[in-house]
């Protein structure tokens, strides 16, 4: 039995001695984030109501949605933290038993984030980590010529991607985990 090296805190972030596994059998520097980027997207319209798109958040299971204008472009991304920002509104709990009735009359375009930060389906997944690390942030959606979005791609999916090597080979197509 060998001896067990004590445990040193490394500050948050660090990478110090961590050996990532390999995304593509081409390298890392080759994936694309049209190779990892979810087409099958699910949007909300600016003018949907703010419990619609929070129901439809909570039964998709997703934590970001693209917000649409009335000519399917992009105009934005409602995330959870805009909903817990706007559910924690001290405003919103002024009168007793109105959070509900508030909450119906809340529009997405009031409360999301404006002029999303967006990538291209050619732009590499490192890069695509650093500006969700740097920006702090968890998904970029993906746009075509025009602003017309093609997909999304979220920190989730590149971890994934980095930490299981799941890049089939020769098609460039992620492979997520089964669901738990």
């Amino acid at each position: 039995m060998s001896p067990q090296r004590p445990k040193t805190k490394r500050p948050r972030g660090s990478r110090q001695g961590a050996t990532p596994a390999p995304a593509s059998a081409a390298g890392p520097e080759s994936l694309r984030v049209r190779d990892l980027m979810v087409r099958s997207l699910v949007t909300v319209d600016h003018e949907a109501g703010l419990a619609t798109a929070a129901n439809l958040m909570r039964t998709r299971g997703h934590r970001h949605l693209p917000v649409l204008d009335g000519a399917r472009r992009l105009v934005g991304i409602l995330t959870d933290r805009d909903l817990r920002r706007t559910l924690l509104d001290p405003a919103l709990h002024e009168s007793p038993g109105q959070l509900p009735g508030a909450i119906k009359r809340i529009k997405v375009r009031e409360v999301m984030t404006l002029g999303a930060l967006t990538v291209n389906v050619e732009m590499e997944v490192r890069e695509a980590a650093r500006l969700m690390h740097e920006r702090d942030i968890g998904a970029l959606p993906v746009v075509a010529l025009h602003g017309r979005i093609v997909g999304m791609i979220t920190a989730t999916d590149v971890m994934h991607s980095v930490l299981s090597g799941r890049v089939r080979k020769g098609t460039g197509k992620a492979r997520r985990p089964p669901s738990r």
